[in-house]
């Protein structure tokens, strides 16, 4: 595969993790109450893990997170598009090979993060594997996008180029 397919590819594969998203947020909560709760009886008080608590905020959260789609498809563009180069086949929007934005690597330094927070939240049980994997993936799709636009050290940190 060429370079230029696989950095469609890996656009294309981030686009399919973020429309998952809701669906590993939603289980995530509740993979994180079973880690928390689950061996903890109903003592016939409300706690912090039997309440009559209503989850609005994370319904609309995973609404929001759909309609947040265009944004992470141009983001995930960002990070992924090719440089202009002459014989190469047209794929959207070509990024300038002359511009630099040091926040593209900084934004996927801030997805590893976010994503790596989401894998430590979620108990190591064999029944929560393929949670973990999403996280896992996701995490790297963020690692390798922060790979992709790295330069050198000088260039994020007001060094000499």
């Amino acid at each position: 595969m060429g370079r230029e397919k696989a950095r469609f590819a890996a656009f294309f594969g981030g686009i399919l993790l973020w429309l998952c998203y809701p669906l590993a947020f939603w289980n995530g909560i509740h993979a994180r109450w079973l880690g928390r709760c689950e061996h903890s009886p109903f003592s016939g008080q409300f706690d912090s893990c039997h309440n009559d608590y209503l989850p609005i905020a994370e319904m609309a959260w995973c609404i929001i997170a759909w309609c947040l789609t265009v944004a992470f498809f141009r983001l995930a563009r960002a990070f992924w598009a090719p440089v202009r180069r002459p014989n190469a086949t047209a794929w959207i929007r070509r990024r300038d090979p002359t511009y630099f934005a040091p926040i593209i690597f900084w934004l996927a330094v801030a997805g590893v993060a976010w994503t790596g927070w989401n894998f430590l939240a979620i108990p190591l049980q064999a029944r929560f594997s393929l949670l973990l994997a999403y996280w896992a993936v996701f995490s790297l799709w963020f690692a390798g996008a922060a790979a992709t636009n790295w330069k050198y050290p000088g260039q994020y940190f007001g060094g000499a180029e």
